[in-house]
């Protein structure tokens, strides 16, 4: 999301980024902070007042149809380096990887950030992942299409920040904390009705519906450590680069 920026008219935020050593506590929080209009959805409310690490981001990157972190694979950072998306840890997409076509290939997706998200800067207080572009070693600038957009399941993730009393984002933003385990996944959500809005990776934007099909009849979400093409429902499609399954309509 960083290097976007002089693209989308925040070229004085992204001058005083240290691109020499690229981490949230080597720059001035008035930089972090910084309001970035484009990234934030209207519809959520809560995005553009999130700051406990930088500003956060309702638009995500997707990394494809299995859990950010597996079993029995090996990886140095937070997230897995083997997403069937396009953005997974040291992830370098090029467009002749997208072998799916980019009119059928998610490039982003929409996510919620939760209103549980305190503002303290000190890590673990406050802080959680999903939709933070500054400080996101925990994959919260990814997405997962593992389940359907607007999943009533909870995510999983790191420094899970929910209100049980609360029923509108128990709905909306619900989250179970782990952590040093495998099965990390984070759902498209939006306060749309009916569904959510991605990007494709030829740039256009489609609506999808929560009632898209998710996994094929049969298969559920077992698609943990074994993948295989033809689990795949159409939602799942579209957020895998290389499965050569006929998407249809969606």
């Amino acid at each position: 999301m960083l290097y976007l920026l002089p693209y989308i008219e925040q070229e004085s935020t992204y001058a005083r980024i240290k691109w020499s050593n690229i981490v949230f506590a080597d720059t001035p929080r008035a930089v972090i902070e910084a309001p970035i209009p484009p990234i934030s959805c209207p519809s959520d409310f809560v995005g553009p007042t999130r700051k406990p690490r930088g500003i956060y981001s309702n638009y995500s990157g997707s990394f494809g149809t299995v859990r950010m972190e597996q079993n029995n694979v090996a990886f140095s950072g937070n997230i897995s380096p083997t997403g069937d998306g396009i953005f997974f840890e040291k992830s370098a997409m090029r467009m002749k990887n997208i072998t799916d076509g980019t009119t059928k290939t998610m490039l982003l997706g929409e996510t919620l950030v939760s209103p549980a998200i305190g503002a303290s800067f000190t890590f673990g207080v406050g802080y959680e992942p999903r939709g933070c572009i500054w400080d996101s070693e925990s994959g919260g600038a990814l997405f997962s299409a593992r389940v359907e957009p607007n999943s009533g399941g909870a995510d999983i993730i790191p420094y899970c920040q929910t209100n049980p009393a609360d029923a509108h984002w128990q709905q909306r933003t619900p989250c179970t904390s782990i952590s040093g385990a495998p099965g990390r996944h984070i759902a498209a959500r939006s306060l749309h009705a009916g569904g959510v809005q991605v990007a494709m990776a030829d740039c256009s934007v489609s609506f999808i519906s929560n009632s898209i099909q998710s996994w094929q009849a049969g298969n559920g979400i077992g698609n943990n450590d074994n993948w295989n093409a033809s689990w795949l429902g159409a939602w799942q499609k579209l957020s895998c680069r290389n499965d050569a399954q006929v998407l249809g309509s969606f």
